[in-house]
């Protein structure tokens, strides 16, 4: 379990999350501290320090309108799900690659009554990199069907 205590969302203790086979984080307050990351959650971002704000947390992502998007969520309680959307951490060890991930963000009540986010995200990189080159194999399967044949003398 990655939490700087042992947060709750309302009457659910976070630690129910620990073993989710999606990344699961937690931000608490209009700062979006990150009050919690599974392990899940830690192999799409890298590591991160618990209990700071979002944008210290998150300093290296290259696409800063996932700022807007927590404020967004607390602010209107409207959850919001996006997929195969591009994010690229410049300091993660896989950032020499474009990468993708499927999220929903939502606003939770937290213990103290203090609203936070709630973010559940799966990586889905490989399956967007597949449905690009599945597109390009049929145009190569036309192509080659339109070459000549060979003379067979």
């Amino acid at each position: 379990m990655r939490d700087e205590s042992t947060r709750r969302a309302s009457d659910l203790p976070l630690g129910v999350f620990d073993t989710a086979p999606a990344g699961v984080a937690v931000f608490s307050g209009p700062d979006h501290r990150l009050i919690y990351m599974d392990d899940a959650y830690q192999e799409i971002v890298g590591e991160r320090p618990l209990g700071a704000p979002a944008r210290e947390v998150f300093h290296d992502i290259t696409q800063q309108r996932y700022f807007t998007l927590l404020d967004q969520v607390r602010e209107t309680g409207k959850a919001v799900s996006l997929k195969d959307i591009p994010f690229e951490y410049r300091d993660h060890p896989l950032a020499v690659r474009e990468r993708y991930s499927s999220v929903s963000v939502s606003r939770i009540s937290l213990e103290n009554g203090e609203e936070g986010v709630l973010i559940m995200a799966v990586e889905v990189t490989d399956q967007v990199e597949s449905k690009r080159l599945g597109g390009s194999i049929p145009a190569e399967r036309d192509r080659f069907l339109r070459l000549p044949e060979p003379d067979p003398a």
